[in-house]
């Protein structure tokens, strides 16, 4: 051996805490890793034994890795046993060494002492798993049993079973039959036995469910009592039904009984069912229970409006009875309903405040007939009805908030408003003659003649066409010179009594007036800076409609003069020629010819006047002017100059 490979000797030693040993001791070394057989995880704790041929023994235990470590005598043969808990025994046979530094590498490979028995644990009745029932393995011969496990919230358990021995695998659980099975012994550690259980309740129940209906309707009944009785006595607790009329009962198996069915109002039924052997049988039926009586309903209406009537006092009494009459109201639709006795006879009546008491007598009737009995009533104080829409009668338009009464020929009213359709309806007593009168501010109030009505069920149609109490004037004040629209201009219509009405001219000039019917009066339009106008006296009747334009002149009317200076020699233009135009009460108005040689300018109306045009190196020219009286003339002067 070199020096290198003393050195690597050494320090595997002292890694493996050999070291003393191997340079101290008679020993030889054997190492290695204790893993389970098949998953190959170590296993800690196992006890680690040489026993020598010749007698004695030493010993170790694994680490938490598996390793173990042991030192065997030189010279020494003998077997390795490894034992741990839930293992098999391994032994292993060693012969002697006679070198110290022998080193053996030796991994051992241990088997399970048991296999598995797992599985789940379910209710036979509604396969649902069941917790915490007891698996027990118990041996034959007296030779025990395993510890006893659980099943979980999932019904699952696990039971390991030592090799090589039979016995009995046992399932309890408080409530429910016992199983036990005989089962034979196994010797292999893998082995897993797969073992599911379906447990029988001790008091094992069938599943009876049905559904309980009225006979004709087929409408659920709710509230039902449900019951099962042994025919050798006892019964299964009584059940109500749900609101749709469902029921659920568990009988025990094996023992026949009758099924009975009450509720209050009903026949009671009563139905024989034998025995059932199993806790999965299940029946289910349809139960329809005939009433004990026999219904009348109705809705009570006003005769007149056939409007429901609310609150009407209804009453049955039976024939040959003091019994105190069965009574009741309408509710807010006007409904009624009564469950009358069977095979008995009797008086409906109907009665309230306001009303005519009415009645009717009934005959017998059978089990669950249904009878619908609708009733008109009248009132004390009866109504008939008038309806109508209201008109303007210029524009054709509805008339809202126009009140229309019916007045009474011997004192009162009863009144309305119309709607934004124009709409009204009144209702007046029955047997009172009166007048219909519609009236609205700005119109003319309408009248029938007296009228009347004996039966609530007439309905009587008038329409009303409304008149202004006025008639429309509008148009239009325009300038008499440019026709153009005159703002702020305004019309007073003078009524002969002295009083009156205006309006004011928007900016286009329109006006709108409305004068009262038939009263005669004068119109005036006045404006600043304009002569006043007035017009003759003039009226209208209802809803006239016209449409007068007015002209109307300014305080200083003028009219227009134009024209063009040229150059009398070459017929040129002359711009900048001064024209001046004096009237004969010594107004002047005065204008420069543009570039082209024009002019314009405005001279007073109803006046002589001389115009007189002047322009640098040329010769002053004159010309007279006659009197023109109306503004709109325009006067074309062109003049020719000389040098």
């Amino acid at each position: 051996m070199n020096k290198k490979s003393v050195s690597r000797y050494f320090f595997l030693l002292a890694a493996l805490g050999l070291l003393e040993t191997a340079v101290f001791a008679d020993n030889y070394t054997i190492t290695g890793k204790i893993a389970e057989y098949k998953s190959w995880a170590p296993v800690a704790n196992a006890k680690v034994t040489f026993v020598y041929d010749d007698g004695g023994e030493i010993s170790t235990t694994s680490d938490e890795k598996g390793n173990y470590v042991i030192k065997p005598e030189l010279k020494k043969s003998g077997k390795l046993i490894v034992t741990a808990d839930n293992y098999c025994e391994f032994k292993d046979s060693f012969n002697a060494r006679d070198n110290a530094n022998d080193l053996k590498y030796f991994d051992i490979k241990l088997q399970y002492n048991y296999y598995t028995y797992q599985g789940r644990i379910f209710d036979y009745v509604t396969l649902e798993p069941v917790k915490d029932a007891e698996i027990t393995f118990v041996f034959e011969y007296g030779e025990g049993q395993t510890d006893t496990v659980k099943t979980d919230e999932e019904g699952r358990y696990s039971l390991n079973v030592s090799f090589g021995k039979n016995g009995t695998l046992q399932v309890i659980k408080d409530g429910y039959v016992d199983i036990k099975e005989k089962c034979s012994k196994q010797n292999s550690y893998y082995l897993f036995n797969n073992k599911n259980y379906e447990i029988r309740p001790v008091d094992e129940t069938w599943t009876f469910k049905g559904k309980v209906l009225e006979n004709k309707s087929w409408f659920p009944i709710a509230g039902a009592e449900v019951g099962f009785a042994y025919n050798d006595g006892g019964q299964v607790a009584s059940v109500t039904t749900d609101a749709l009329g469902n029921f659920q009962i568990k009988p025990l198996i094996n023992k026949p009984g009758k099924l009975f069915i009450t509720a209050k109002d009903f026949k009671t039924y009563i139905e024989s069912f034998g025995p059932r052997g199993s806790g999965r049988d299940y029946y289910f039926g349809n139960y329809k229970l005939p009433h004990n009586y026999w219904t009348v309903s109705g809705t009570v209406i006003d005769y007149k409006t056939n409007n429901p009537i609310a609150g009407v006092n209804v009453s049955i009494s039976y024939d040959k009875s003091t019994d105190k009459p069965l009574e009741f109201k309408t509710d807010d639709k006007g409904y009624y309903e009564f469950k009358v006795d069977i095979d008995k006879r009797g008086t409906l009546e109907f009665s309230g405040d306001g009303l005519v008491t009415r009645k009717d007598d009934f005959s017998a009737r059978g089990s669950d007939a249904f009878e619908v009995w609708n009733y008109d009533l009248h009132k004390t104080d009866e109504t008939f009805t008038i309806k109508g829409k209201v008109i303007d009668y210029s524009t054709k338009y509805y008339v809202e908030g126009a009140k229309v009464s019916f007045t009474y020929d011997d004192g009162g009213e009863v009144a309305t408003e119309t709607d934004k359709l124009g709409n009204y309806t009144l209702f007046p007593l029955i047997n009172k003659p009166g007048k219909i009168i519609v009236s609205k501010d700005s119109y003319i109030t309408y009248k029938t003649g007296s009228t009347r009505r004996n039966d609530t069920k007439d309905q009587a149609i008038e329409n009303c066409t409304l008149y202004h109490n006025y008639w429309t004037l509008t148009g239009k004040i325009i300038d008499y010179k440019t026709s153009e629209g005159v703002k702020d201009a305004t019309l007073t219509f003078y009524y002969d009594d002295g009083s009156q009405i205006d309006c004011t001219t928007d900016e286009n000039g329109f006006y709108k007036i409305t004068p009262e019917n038939d009263r005669k009066g004068k119109i005036a339009i006045t404006c600043e800076g304009y002569q006043p106008r007035r017009e003759g006296e003039t009226s209208r009747g209802t809803d006239a409609f016209e449409v007068w334009n007015y002209e109307i002149k300014k305080e200083k009317e003028t009219y227009a003069i134009v024209g063009k200076i040229y150059n009398n020699n070459d017929k040129t233009p002359i711009a900048g020629a001064a024209i001046e135009y004096t009237a004969k009460d010594g107004t002047k108005v005065s204008a420069t010819t543009d570039e082209k040689g024009n002019y314009s300018l405005e001279a007073p109306v109803n006046q002589e006047g001389t115009l007189t045009v002047n322009s640098k190196g040329f010769k002053e020219y004159k010309d007279s002017f006659s009197s023109y009286s109306d503004s709109r003339t325009i006067q074309l002067r062109d003049y020719y100059m000389h040098n």
